[in-house]
């Protein structure tokens, strides 16, 4: 999965939207949920339309998103034709949003963020974060990662 972005970095064209809007139409406009909010959204199971969300926020090709969520490419355009995701993946997505918004948050911008997610970082083993989002640990991993980097740890 070492890819690079599907387009530039500059001018990502959901810089300073609320992402939690993007990914739950009509839910979220103030921002991010509380967590018994995103409890009951992920039960019900995202749109979805998340999964194509996801790669436009994240500023990477669907096939990159469709190997996080283990998804082939054919289920994953079946899941994004119906009206809602399984739990499963509806859990990963959020996971994946909430180190997102994190990383946003930490570096500035989601340009920042993305570029960060999809450069080899010395603590993974020279790896891409990005590589280890494709499970729940992995998300944790880099987590405590992007932590080490909000402490001033080299990372």
């Amino acid at each position: 999965m070492s890819q690079t972005p599907a387009s530039s970095h500059e001018g990502n064209p959901v810089e300073g939207q609320n992402i939690w809007s993007l990914l739950f139409p009509g839910e979220f406009q103030q921002g991010e949920p509380c967590s018994m909010a995103l409890i009951t959204a992920i039960k019900k199971g995202l749109p979805g339309a998340a999964i194509g969300e996801i790669a436009r926020i994240f500023d990477l090709n669907k096939n990159q998103i469709y190997s996080l969520l283990h998804l082939k490419p054919k289920t994953a355009q079946r899941a994004g034709a119906r009206s809602s995701l399984s739990l499963d993946t509806s859990d990963h997505i959020v996971q994946l949003v909430k180190l997102f918004i994190r990383c946003t948050e930490l570096f500035g911008s989601r340009t920042k963020a993305s570029l960060w997610l999809t450069t080899p970082n010395h603590t993974l083993g020279g790896e891409l974060p990005l590589q280890f989002m494709d499970t729940i640990e992995g998300i944790s991993l880099v987590h405590d990662t992007v932590t080490r980097v909000e402490y001033g740890v080299f990372s």
